[in-house]
């Protein structure tokens, strides 16, 4: 058996080294981006109402894809529906209605009476459906992000209810280049819930072997706290700062709530949220790797295996993610393909595309 001698690596080639991963991992996500062949998208002529829900990633993504799509948007406000919808005489208004952002019905009607059609797009089912199964009969179109309350929203009598999965705004969540202190082997950015709790107190004594971030609030109420403190940040984390971490990670973790573990809800069906999550597809439009507890769509949105990973149990997450750590190419490879599915799929201009041709508008020839 040769003897061999452990190279020992000064600072500067240390960081010779970080420096080439980091240009080459940017140089693949621009190559990447160069490569795809975007989508031939129809035009519609029409003039679209947009009431935003006040979700800064939401709405910003939803406003980059109606631009371009149609010659005419208006932003207005949920107080004011009827009378923007009177003044600006929109072909069409669309109505984000997520966490407690829900339109007043009576103007919705009005607007309805004045030959306008409507939709709806809802993006947190999982946190009112008492409520927003019965908003959904007062707009002629109802999209849904959760494939699981398609057939809630037709048995209550809506007409037309269409699945539309959530999206990413591409020009927000994006690969670029952060400092040292953004960096980690493993980053979870999201609240503590009871399911998490379960979960991240299982694989703690593993996460505190490795450089760990836990962003969010009530983190430190978690049992295994002590064992992680230092790894966990329990603040508020703004939309700039999360896309920094995902960027600066070898893992991002991705961890679904149920309905059961969300405070202040109305949910009086028995029906389980089964969908993608909006930060399934933030995290791969950063050119990150994903490991996510599982979905019944996912399979739909990604190649599991080759565009994302995931893992049932905190058994096969801490089996996953030991072996993605130290399979670098591999790891990395999965990420690219992600991003590129993402951009390729994935943006809110695919999605509201497909709201337009839904709610058939005219097109332009």
């Amino acid at each position: 058996m040769t003897n061999t001698i452990p190279i020992q690596y000064n600072s500067s080639v240390k960081g010779y080294c970080s420096g080439y991963q980091i240009g080459y991992r940017l140089g693949c996500c621009e190559t990447i981006r160069n490569q795809i062949k975007h989508a031939k998208f129809i035009d519609h002529d029409c003039r679209v109402l947009l009431i935003p829900q006040g979700f800064e990633a939401t709405d910003t993504g939803v406003i980059d894809g109606f631009r371009g799509l149609i010659p005419e948007l208006v932003i207005g406000s949920q107080q004011e529906i009827l009378e923007s919808a009177r003044s600006v005489h929109p072909d069409l208004v669309v109505v984000m209605s997520g966490l407690r952002a829900f339109p007043c019905l009576d103007q919705i009607e009005a607007v309805r009476a004045l030959g306008v059609k409507t939709a709806i797009w809802f993006t947190d089912e999982l946190y009112d459906t008492d409520y927003t199964s019965r908003i959904g009969t007062h707009f002629d179109y109802v999209f849904t992000h959760e494939y699981s309350y398609v057939q809630l929203f037709k048995s209550i009598g809506c007409k037309e209810v269409h699945y539309l999965p959530y999206a990413v705004c591409n020009n927000l969540y994006r690969p670029f280049e952060v400092d040292e202190k953004y960096r980690s082997d493993i980053c979870f950015v999201g609240n503590a819930i009871p399911n998490r709790f379960d979960f991240f107190n299982a694989i703690a004594p593993y996460l505190a072997s490795k450089k760990v971030m836990i962003i969010g609030a009530h983190w430190d109420q978690l049992e295994q706290y002590p064992l992680l403190s230092k790894q966990i940040h329990p603040n508020w984390m703004p939309i700039e700062e999360t896309i920094k971490y995902y960027n600066g990670a070898k893992i991002v973790v991705n961890f679904h709530p149920e309905s059961e573990d969300l405070v202040d809800t109305r949910i009086s069906a028995d029906i389980r949220g089964s969908s993608a999550n909006l930060r399934t597809f933030e995290i791969n439009s950063c050119a990150a790797f994903q490991l996510s507890d599982a979905r019944d769509d996912l399979h739909d949105l990604y190649a599991v295996g080759k565009e994302i990973e995931t893992y049932n149990s905190p058994t096969e997450f801490i089996r996953k993610a030991e072996y993605y750590l130290k399979h670098d190419r591999e790891r990395s490879h999965i990420a690219y393909r992600g991003y590129s599915r993402t951009l390729k799929d994935h943006t809110f201009k695919h999605r509201i595309n497909q709201l337009l041709k839904v709610t058939a508008l005219k097109e332009i020839s």
